[in-house]
């Protein structure tokens, strides 16, 4: 993509006091997410990321700063991305902006990275800083679903490829305004369910008579992705295991509860466990991983261990529970890093920068009926106590 560093300059000298407010972060150090350790960058930090500082107590702008340093970037051709993100402070973001400079090494580009803390309308100043300071495609975790059509409009009429990465990127009727790679909710429920289809039997909880085996499914009904979580574990479970009676299914919802997940997760499954002692083995699904921390201790309290097989969605809490010595109940969790999102957006990023497809084409595996992009739909992969380690670096 050509520059246009020096009409950005002219620019930015006539207005060096608006872009502030659009300051990108220097965020090459930034620790890894616990949940995606595998990602960390360590010493090295090139291609680093080329961001600058906002402070007001500098001579140079903000504006003028982060231009010097796409220009020295793009100095050799190499590729810009710009990462919109919604706040820095989550450690999933962290841990999404750690796997894009890991992966930058490979791919020869860099990275700037803009911190919106969570405000809409900084990301879209933000937005049109990163644009004016030539960068070459823009990967968005969107603030907030609604300022989405005027982000989209935004970089429709610059030129530069956009993806959206986790949040979608829809406008008010539903439509994809951007290929996104997004988690699928149901899909987390299925590999779930999938791995205690498979290998109920190495755990040595004995589900061969299904009238004696019951599921409780902890989840929360005023969340949408959760139900569609335990949805998903669910029709799985039945499909694949049609014998257990429909009445030995529990909806255990933690929203009746406490605002606490981990102490709802321990009061609703006890309660659950407790009035019905004819169940003689439990399949577990917590949708969250906290849900499923106190699904724990209540499994444990209420002397069901041994005849109970846990599985969780997230892997943020197992992970730490097996680093302490738990292994029973507590079997398997439903596991995926910011690298699965990152490798798919970057591949559709720069397929679009080099020339060699467009927008359109990718993740067109996957476009709905109606739809102009794709997506690609993240449902992570089983891992195990046994096993974590080879994952979670």
């Amino acid at each position: 993509m050509k520059r246009r560093l020096m009409a950005v300059l002219l620019g930015m000298a006539m207005t060096m006091g608006l872009a502030a407010c659009g300051s990108s972060s220097q965020t090459a150090d930034t620790p890894a997410s616990s949940k995606a350790e595998e990602s960390q960058a360590g010493e090295t930090s090139a291609p680093a990321s080329s961001s600058a500082p906002a402070s007001s107590g500098t001579e140079e702008s903000a504006a003028s700063a982060a231009s010097s340093a796409v220009a020295d970037n793009n100095g050799d051709g190499e590729i810009v991305i710009a990462l919109m993100m919604k706040s820095m402070a989550s450690e999933w973001n962290q841990s999404i902006e750690e796997s894009l400079l890991e992966l930058g090494k490979e791919k020869g580009y860099s990275l700037l990275t803009f911190d919106a803390d969570g405000d809409s309308a900084t990301q879209l100043d933000q937005l049109n800083d990163a644009i004016n300071q030539g960068v070459d495609a823009i990967f968005m975790h969107i603030a907030d679903e609604g300022i989405a059509e005027a982000a989209a409009e935004v970089v429709a009429e610059a030129g530069i490829p956009m993806v959206g990465e986790s949040l979608p990127v829809k406008d008010g009727d539903g439509n994809w305004l951007c290929p996104c790679a997004v988690l699928n909710a149901a899909g987390c429920g299925t590999v779930a369910a999938d791995w205690v289809v498979d290998n109920w039997e190495s755990t040595g909880v004995d589900l061969s008579d299904p009238s004696k085996v019951g599921v409780a499914l902890v989840t929360n009904s005023l969340t949408e992705n959760a139900v569609l979580r335990h949805e998903g574990a669910k029709a799985e479970l039945q499909a694949k295991m049609p014998d257990i009676p429909e009445e030995n299914y529990f909806i255990v919802d933690i929203s009746a509860g406490s605002n606490d997940y981990v102490e709802g997760g321990y009061n609703e499954t006890s309660a659950v466990l407790t009035a019905h002692q004819d169940i003689k083995a439990w399949v577990v699904i917590g949708v969250q991983d906290d849900y499923a921390l106190g699904a724990c201790r209540a499994i444990e309290e209420n002397g069901n261990t041994d005849n109970t097989i846990l599985v969780s969605l997230g892997g943020e809490q197992a992970i730490p529970e097996w680093d302490g010595g738990t292994t029973k109940p507590w079997y398997a969790t439903v596991y995926y890093t910011a690298a699965d999102f990152v490798a798919p957006c970057v591949d559709g990023l720069l397929s679009v920068v080099n020339g060699e497809g467009t927008l359109e084409q990718v993740f067109s595996g996957n476009i709905d009926q109606g739809q102009t992009y794709g997506t690609e739909l993240i449902s992570g992969h089983a891992i195990t106590y046994e096993d974590y380690k080879e994952y979670v670096k």
